[in-house]
């Protein structure tokens, strides 16, 4: 007589954890979402994640309320219950196990006398009746293998650890970020101030901008709301007409910042928002301004692709970046007092922001025409 099981079968224990999980999972989520927390975006995160988890758990109790038929566990596929096989295939099937094992055998002994044979040698090499053993190698083999041996030893020296590469050697002053924020926390701000008069100076060089980076990455999670001075003063460092190795750093920088310390998020949108247009240049004799003009750099493009750049890995970090970034938009918008060339670029930006942030895209198109009639 087959046992009847009710109610939720076999593994209820895993049915309730499943419960569970995709209800805690759902509230955070959804506290995440509607509330007003500077760290939603990890509740987001978490309630998802949650959500996921609860997977195992109904996978376990689906997989132990499986009924299998006895019929089908007879059968040799599920490799239970073997019935004996009769007439010619069962003949065929035990002479093909058989050779397969008489095969497998023949191996394993073969491979254990090479081994003894090779032990034997090597004993009689060593032994007194024995001559050394001497290895002949002709100067054509000894080249191919200096050869083989070179182009490993060439990219182990070439790739480096971030960790493990050493500062670049500039002139620079004070101590270590580390241990400036140490001597912060005690009170002595003489270094934090030294610091930020370096990162404020016009003639830094790019030597120096990668190594400040470099450090604040190490100790990205120590930068806090007590240290805003300090992040302020790192995102005023001109980047964007420096070196690819420059750049490349500074997005790493943004990158980790906005990943550790959520609340930089609005001062990092601003900065990038800030490059939208192109800026302005003042030629001066004495103290008269005689020329205030439209900046006709030709890196403006390239300016350009690395803000979008920025602005792209930022969304794709924080996915409520939109809900930040549009009121940086508006306030952004140059005056219509402004050159006909800084509102056609900064027009351009926004069209091309909305290409991979397209939430915005009805809230752009409403601001650039009311700004235009405006203009008309």
């Amino acid at each position: 007589m087959e046992e009847v099981i009710g109610g939720l079968g076999r593994c209820s224990w895993a049915f309730w954890l499943a419960v569970v999980f995709d209800s805690l999972g759902l509230m955070v989520l959804l506290l995440g979402v509607f509330a007003d927390l500077f760290f939603y975006d990890f509740l987001i995160y978490a309630g998802a994640i949650v959500i996921f988890l609860s997977l195992i758990w109904w996978v376990f109790w689906y997989t132990g309320n499986i009924e299998v038929p006895p019929e089908q566990l007879e059968e040799d596929d599920v490799g239970l219950l073997k019935k004996k096989e009769k007439g010619l295939g069962g003949v065929l099937r035990r002479f093909s196990t058989r050779l397969s094992s008489g095969i497998r055998t023949s191996i394993r002994r073969g491979a254990a006398n090479n081994s003894a044979g090779a032990a034997t040698r090597g004993r009689g090499g060593r032994g007194g009746g024995g001559g050394p053993v001497t290895l002949t190698m002709n100067p054509e083999d000894l080249n191919t293998v200096c050869d083989s041996l070179r182009p490993h030893r060439s990219s182990m020296e070439v790739e480096k650890d971030f960790l493990n590469t050493p500062p670049r050697k500039t002139v620079r002053f004070g101590g270590s970020v580390v241990n400036t924020l140490a001597k912060l926390d005690q009170g002595d701000s003489s270094d934090y101030e030294l610091i930020k008069h370096q990162l404020a100076d016009p003639d830094i060089k790019d030597a120096q901008i990668i190594n400040w980076l470099q450090e604040f990455r190490t100790c990205i999670t120590q930068l806090g709301k007590d240290h805003e001075q300090l992040i302020y003063c790192a995102l005023r460092l001109p980047w964007l007409d420096r070196s690819p190795a420059v750049v490349e750093e500074y997005l790493a920088f943004l990158g980790n910042l906005i990943s550790a310390q959520t609340v930089y998020l609005r001062p990092c949108l601003k900065m990038l928002i800030s490059n939208l247009t192109p800026k302005r240049i003042k030629i001066q004799e004495g103290n008269v301004d005689i020329s205030d003009s439209d900046d006709d750099d030709e890196n403006l493009p390239r300016i350009f692709d690395l803000c979008h750049q920025a602005l792209q890995m930022v969304a794709r970090y924080v996915p409520s970046t939109s809900r930040f970034l549009m009121p940086i938009l508006t306030d952004n918008f140059p005056f219509v007092q402004k050159s006909s060339r800084t509102l056609e670029c900064y027009v351009h930006n926004l069209l091309r922001i909305t290409v991979y942030i397209p939430t915005l895209r009805k809230d752009v198109l409403e601001l650039i025409i009311s700004k235009m009639l405006m203009l008309d």
